[in-house]
C-alpha cells in the first residue's frame, strides 16, 4: 500500500514537472518566433536604428539572432536544470530513488 501511495505521488510530481517543461518550451518558442518574425516584418521601420554602426535588421540577420538563439537555449537549460533539482529534492524527501 505504501509503495502504491508513493507511486501515485511520484506520478503527480512527474506530471507537474512535464507540465512546467511544456510551458517553458512554449514560452521560449513563442519568444523565438516573435523575435524572428518581428525583425523581418518590421525591417523597414527598424532600418533607421543603428547598433554598432550597422542597421538593426542587418545586424540581427548577421549576428543578433544567433546570439538570441544561444540565450534561449541557455535559458531553457538553466530553467529545466532548476526544475529537475527541485523534483529530485521532492523525490528524495519522499524516499523515491528514481531520476527524471
Amino acid at each position: 500500500m505504501l509503495n502504491q501511495e508513493l507511486s501515485t505521488k511520484n506520478n503527480a510530481s512527474y506530471a507537474s514537472y512535464w507540465s512546467t517543461v511544456r510551458v517553458i518550451t512554449f514560452v521560449l518558442l513563442a519568444l523565438w518566433l516573435l523575435l524572428n518574425f518581428g525583425v523581418i516584418f518590421y525591417a523597414r521601420e527598424l532600418s533607421g536604428l543603428q547598433l554598432f554602426g550597422w542597421p538593426i535588421p542587418f545586424y540581427m540577420a548577421a549576428q543578433g539572432t544567433i546570439l538570441i538563439y544561444l540565450l534561449i537555449i541557455g535559458g531553457y537549460a538553466l530553467l529545466v536544470n532548476r526544475l529537475e533539482r527541485k523534483l529530485a529534492r521532492a523525490n528524495e524527501s519522499k524516499g523515491v530513488n528514481e531520476s527524471v
